[in-house]
């Protein structure tokens, strides 16, 4: 199944990250008195080697994922042919990829994994690792002042120049995500 979608910045082709495939559709409009429509041409097909997953860079010229083959690293590749751009010199197991609200930020993190590894997203140079908790969903704001972390009962607060912690705000009730922390060996203990 396709894991992201973009735009060229043209309009003139919808870009599509497959698990193996890298699908550039040409994008044809026409417009009568009725209606608009688009048609798809035959998409131009870039092999690439299996990936788990990736998020496609807001200037729509490359994509961040990660392979099969080295899925506990970041790795960039240009969407034109998939070739190799950077790749980081760490490894996190088992850990996702999220782009929060700013374009030059990638984070890393996962359910289970008590921080998140702020990246820039062009160099792929780490900028922070980040002790959030477990259980932790990174945002962001769009013009970079605020950053923040949720985890359970309480939102984190960080200063995106210093990457220290600032405000906390406690909870009365926990924070939901798009990613479920439920874990099937928890209805036992409870």
């Amino acid at each position: 199944g396709a894991l992201t979608a973009a735009f060229d910045s043209q309009g003139q082709q919808l870009i599509v990250l497959t698990r193996t495939s890298i699908q550039h559709w040409p994008i044809a409009t026409t417009t009568s008195d009725s209606e608009r429509r688009i048609r798809l041409g035959p998409p131009q097909i870039v092999s690439i080697p299996v990936i788990h997953n990736g998020i496609i860079q807001n200037d729509v010229l490359s994509a961040i994922v990660r392979t099969a083959t080295s899925p506990d690293t970041l790795s960039q590749i240009r969407l034109d042919d998939g070739t190799l751009l950077h790749q980081s010199s760490d490894t996190a197991p088992g850990l996702e990829i999220y782009r929060p609200g700013r374009s030059d930020l990638l984070v890393r993190y996962g359910w289970l994994v008590p921080q998140a590894e702020v990246f820039d997203s062009q160099s792929m140079k780490r900028l922070a690792t980040l002790d959030t908790g477990v259980n932790s969903m990174p945002s962001a704001s769009d013009d970079g002042k605020y950053f923040l972390t949720a985890s359970s009962r309480t939102l984190q607060f960080w200063n995106c120049e210093t990457w220290e912690k600032s405000a906390t705000i406690s909870l009365d009730s926990p924070v939901v995500g798009p990613i479920a922390s439920f874990h099937p060996l928890e209805s036992l203990f409870s």
